[in-house]
């Protein structure tokens, strides 16, 4: 059976920035105790997917934006922090 999964609120219609939710610890201990009651744990296993071959893309994704980045700053080009 699988774990409940409450459902995610949609960040776009709150009307307050998510920094506005800033927890106090006991507000943060009551939240992660209904956290807890919300999910089951299994009691069984099953296996997940290999990490390894992701880290090595991730690496891969990684070291062609530090060679684009610094390509440009060695053209003495520059480009926007989103890119």
């Amino acid at each position: 059976m699988p774990a409940h999964r409450p459902q995610a609120r949609s960040l776009a219609t709150d009307a307050e920035p998510i920094r506005a939710e800033i927890f106090s610890p006991e507000r943060m201990a009551s939240h992660g105790a209904s956290l807890a009651a919300a999910h089951t744990v299994a009691t069984t296993s099953r296996p997940g997917r290999p990490v390894r071959p992701r880290v090595i893309e991730n690496g891969r994704v990684l070291h062609a934006c530090y060679r684009n980045v610094a390509l440009e700053i060695q053209q003495q080009r520059s480009h926007s922090p989103a890119a």
